[in-house]
């Protein structure tokens, strides 16, 4: 549960910013969700994130899993020997 913890501290911190950048500088979030040119945009960016992500997807798997996990464990192992 104190996983999630940051993350809904992050979700809370964003939503405040938009309310108050919204009221500061009269900006309506919904219109700027809705222009035709920000949804072209953010589509472009997702799909080029999305062939990105595929493209280096199992090389950063591979990464993580014989790297970073061997070494957490290892972390751990040490940790525990105490």
């Amino acid at each position: 549960m104190n996983s999630n913890k940051g993350f809904i501290k992050a979700v809370i911190v964003i939503l405040i910013a938009i309310v108050i950048l919204g009221f500061v500088f009269n900006i309506s979030v919904i219109d700027i969700i809705n222009n035709p040119k920000v949804r072209e945009s953010v589509s472009w960016i997702w799909r080029i994130l999305k062939i990105i992500w595929d493209f280096v997807r199992v090389p950063l798997s591979w990464v993580w899993d014989n790297f970073f996990v061997r070494v957490w464990n290892a972390v751990q192992d040490g940790l525990n020997q105490d």
